[in-house]
């Protein structure tokens, strides 16, 4: 679909199973009313580099930006809470903030992400799905300010680029936390890890 411009409506309310699937746009505004964004809306969008995200976000579907952007940074909302399996699964993002109520990430979501370099996640608990962020992976540095839960599901398997994490100050131990870095420079983890006081 040789799509290159749209406005959305101010009423939609979410944009459905491959909305803009293979589209040639480059940028687009999601309007504020959409709470969901379906599986594979905007897959395959590989022009993508600019989406201006609905603040009333609350779910990414599965799949949902899968093998899109191009070279983009992306700005998750503040009340986006589920990010779901596959959504930016080998996407061309250079940079992903996240909002403050995100939950969950789930399975494969950032996998294959080979343009990425750092991860900064919020104060807050995330449930991390199997091998979230692995794959090709460029990623040099994380800072974690939160309780990650699911170590046993490899998020960071394999990451062999990563050079620096940091801690922010909390009650949670950290021989615990390292172990979601399984494969990824294990025998050298402690030298890379520094607390935020």
């Amino acid at each position: 679909m040789n799509l290159r411009e749209i406005k959305l409506p101010t009423t939609l309310k979410s944009i459905e199973y491959r909305g803009f699937f293979r589209s040639g746009l480059p940028s687009i505004v999601i309007p504020n009313t959409v709470t969901l964004i379906g599986s594979e809306a905007f897959k395959d969008c590989y022009s993508l580099n600019q989406i201006i995200f609905s603040t009333n976000l609350e779910i990414l579907n599965a799949s949902a930006f899968e093998n899109s952007f191009n070279s983009a940074i992306v700005d998750l909302p503040n009340n986006l809470k589920s990010i779901n399996d596959y959504c930016f699964r080998n996407s061309s993002i250079t940079q992903i903030n996240f909002g403050s109520s995100i939950e969950s990430i789930g399975h494969y979501s950032f996998y294959d992400c080979h343009l990425l370099t750092s991860l900064q996640f919020p104060d807050k608990e995330i449930s991390l799905g199997n091998y979230s962020f692995s794959g090709k992976s460029s990623i040099k540095e994380i800072s974690i300010h939160s309780k990650l839960t699911g170590r046993e599901n490899h998020p960071f398997f394999n990451m062999s680029d990563i050079n620096k994490i940091t801690y922010g100050e909390n009650r949670y131990n950290i021989s615990r936390r390292a172990r979601l870095l399984y494969e990824s420079k294990r025998n050298q983890l402690a030298k890379y890890i520094k607390i935020n006081k």
